[in-house]
């Protein structure tokens, strides 16, 4: 049995201001029974318009449900493999994104 996890994402971002925005992700796995949702912090030091856009992203992520990991693993005190359950039923996560967006660029490069 294969541990990758498959999951489907949504995220919704709201601009404060030229240089700042605020996101929420939200991911849900296909094949567990797992959610993570998120508050992101796109900082854009060369602003948020234009056909290319540079962000830093502070996030904190929190993810909750039922990962299962069985494995065989080896006990030296019995000599012999032990069937293993682990569960996983949350993380807390500090991450730092690096952004690069390209938007619409025939609406850029071709005006009139």
């Amino acid at each position: 049995m294969s541990n990758n996890h498959v999951g489907v994402g949504l995220s919704y971002e709201r601009l404060v201001n030229q240089y700042v925005g605020l996101r929420i992700p939200v991911m849900v796995g296909i094949n567990s029974n797992y959610v993570n949702v998120g508050l992101e912090a796109k900082l854009y030091p060369t602003r948020n318009n234009g056909p290319v856009k540079y962000a830093i992203a502070p996030m904190i992520m929190y993810g909750n449900g039922k990962i299962i990991h069985n494995e065989w693993v080896y006990d030296p005190n019995l000599g012999y493999s032990v069937y293993v359950k682990r569960n996983t039923p949350y993380a807390f996560r500090f991450l730092i994104e690096s952004d690069i967006q390209l938007y619409h660029p025939k609406e850029f490069l071709y005006r009139n």
